[in-house]
């Protein structure tokens, strides 16, 4: 069973996917996600930890800078998004592992579900979807880097509440798997 025959969410990160894909997604080359049932399965030591910081919330977290004493030392790898309505989102802060793996200027800054490139619509739905059902979500995948072999990546997308008691924050972290780690990587579940 492949994650493309079963999640909706699945892309191959085709740069021909849109007219304007070469300016987002390009460096995602395969991206299985869905959402986090088992957190066992997490690889990376950044994604574990941002998991277990926002369990701690459950069952309403709300996003507040006093969470940073709890994930400080993974800053780096986080990325935080605001949405503006269905299908809308802003990148308000891309650490800086989170610049390197994506390209410091791959990445604009809006995300328009309703924008001609097939990247924005899929990450549009994507991002609803943990909004809509504040499901803690995962990816697992490959991105392309300049002069070298792809890196597996794996990441962590987790929806909180704003002082509005809306689902308007995903904070989320990004991380390179080295390839000793991706032996033991696990499919997403």
């Amino acid at each position: 069973m492949t994650t493309e025959e079963t999640d909706p969410f699945s892309s191959s990160g085709d740069p021909a996917a849109g007219p304007d894909a070469g300016a987002r997604g390009f460096r995602f080359r395969k991206i299985d996600r869905a959402p986090l049932t088992d957190p066992d399965v997490l690889i990376t030591e950044p994604c574990r930890r941002l998991v277990t910081a926002y369990r701690l919330l459950l069952p309403d977290p709300t996003w507040s800078i006093d969470l940073l004493p709890a994930i400080g030392p993974i800053l780096q790898h986080l990325f935080l998004i605001r949405r503006l309505g269905p299908g809308r989102y802003h990148y308000r802060v891309r650490g800086e592992e989170v610049r390197r793996l994506i390209g410091r200027d791959d990445a604009p800054d809006l995300i328009d579900g309703a924008s001609g490139n097939a990247f924005d619509r899929e990450l549009a739905r994507y991002l609803d979807y943990a909004c809509d059902t504040g499901s803690t979500m995962r990816c697992y995948g490959d991105l392309e880097q300049k002069d070298r072999l792809p890196v597996l990546f794996e990441s962590v997308d987790l929806p909180f509440l704003d002082d509005g008691g809306q689902r308007s924050v995903i904070l989320g972290a990004l991380c390179g798997i080295e390839r000793d780690q991706a032996v033991r990587a696990a499919p997403v579940r």
